[in-house]
Formats: C-alpha cells, sequence, structure tokens
C-alpha cells in the first residue's frame, strides 16, 4: 500500500494545470528569472542600486511571472479528480491529442499519450487502495486523452469496475478520428477497437457491433 501511496503522490505533482505562461518573448521563466531588458550597471549609490532593484522586483514582468508561480503550485492547481476537464488541457499543453487534425500517423506511432500512460496509472493505483470510486474516473481519462491506452481499459474490465452498459458506453464514447478505422488500418491496429468490443460482458459486444454496422 506504502508503494501505491508514494506513487499517487507523485503522480499528484505531475498533474498540475497553472495558468498560460508568460509570453515567448521574455525568454526562459522560473525560479531565479530575471528580465533581461530590465537588468541594470553596476552602480556607486547603493541607494540608487537598491531603487533599481525595487523597480525590477515591482515590474510588470516580474509581477506576472511570480503571480504565474504561485498559483502553479498552490493547491488549487492540483487536479484531484479524473473528471476534471483541465487533464485534457494539460494533456494538448504536453502534445497534440491523438486522433486530432494536424497530428500526423508518425508522431502517433512513437506511442501511447504520456497523459494517458499517468491517467491509467494513476487510475490502478487508487484501485489498488481500495478507492474504485476514484480509480474509474482517471482509467476513463486514460482512453478519453488516447483510445489506445489499453492498459487503462484491460484493468477496468479485469477489475469489473463498470457494470456491462457502462462498459458498453465508454467503449462507444472513444473517439478514433474522423476516419476512425480507416486511421487504425495505417498503423496496423484495425483490430483495436474490436478487441476492446469483445471484451465487453453480458452480450453488450454484439449489441455495439450491430449499433456500429447500423
Amino acid at each position: 500500500a506504502g508503494e501505491y501511496e508514494r506513487a499517487i503522490a507523485v503522480y499528484e505533482e505531475s498533474m498540475r494545470f497553472p495558468p498560460p505562461p508568460p509570453p515567448v518573448e521574455w525568454g526562459l521563466y522560473g525560479y531565479g528569472y530575471r528580465s533581461n531588458r530590465n537588468a541594470s550597471n553596476s552602480f556607486d549609490d547603493e541607494n540608487v542600486r537598491n531603487d533599481v532593484e525595487e523597480d525590477k522586483y515591482n515590474s510588470p514582468n516580474e509581477t506576472y511571472i511570480r503571480q504565474w508561480r504561485e498559483e502553479a503550485l498552490s493547491h488549487e492547481a492540483l487536479i484531484d479528480d479524473g473528471d476534471d476537464e483541465r487533464l485534457l488541457r494539460l494533456a494538448e499543453n504536453i502534445q497534440p491529442l491523438p486522433f486530432t487534425v494536424g497530428t500526423s500517423e508518425s508522431f502517433m506511432m512513437e506511442g501511447i499519450h504520456p497523459m494517458a500512460r499517468l491517467c491509467s496509472a494513476r487510475g490502478i493505483a487508487y484501485d489498488e487502495l481500495s478507492n474504485p470510486h476514484r480509480a474509474i474516473p482517471f482509467l476513463r481519462m486514460a482512453l478519453t486523452i488516447d483510445a489506445r491506452c489499453i492498459e487503462a481499459f484491460d484493468h477496468a474490465i479485469c477489475r469489473r469496475l463498470l457494470t456491462p452498459e457502462d462498459e458498453k458506453e465508454w467503449v462507444t464514447s472513444l473517439y478514433w478520428g474522423e476516419g476512425g478505422e480507416t486511421g487504425l488500418q495505417r498503423m496496423g491496429i484495425s483490430w483495436l477497437k474490436d478487441a476492446y468490443v469483445a471484451r465487453l460482458r453480458g452480450g453488450t459486444g454484439a449489441s455495439v457491433l450491430t449499433s456500429a454496422e447500423e
């Protein structure tokens, strides 16, 4: 249990959603950042030097960056719920979501979206700590971000965390892009969607296939 608790603490720190960062033209930013535009030369007069340093500290650039740091590190920045829509925005900030316009197949072939893998790992950790109600939203979000995240789907199905009807609704809601199966065929994983359907319980897989054909 201790291992999974430590893992969740790491995942929480990885899933923060700060406000938009400073403009690119401000250059690199972060701890210890100082705007080059406000850089001062050496001053003989200590009072003058202190005034310049204070002006730099209170400049719009510095004020914004300090505020950005504080909000990014605040408790409100933590994403503690798998249903939190900020997870999708965070995923989009990391790299384009699979099956979206402008995402090349070669890019998608590099692997599962990292945020989908994080959501899957966090969901599994919650389930291992006997907290399935918190696990399910993260497992769902993993496949919302990247429908190819088999690990999240496999865990939810094997552990029977959802009812047969919920499983059916989940699979039918997955997004495979405009071309859907065509895109999967070009990537050599046309079997993936059918594999998900085949895992459904209680005959719901057949109804999914029937509705898809209609």
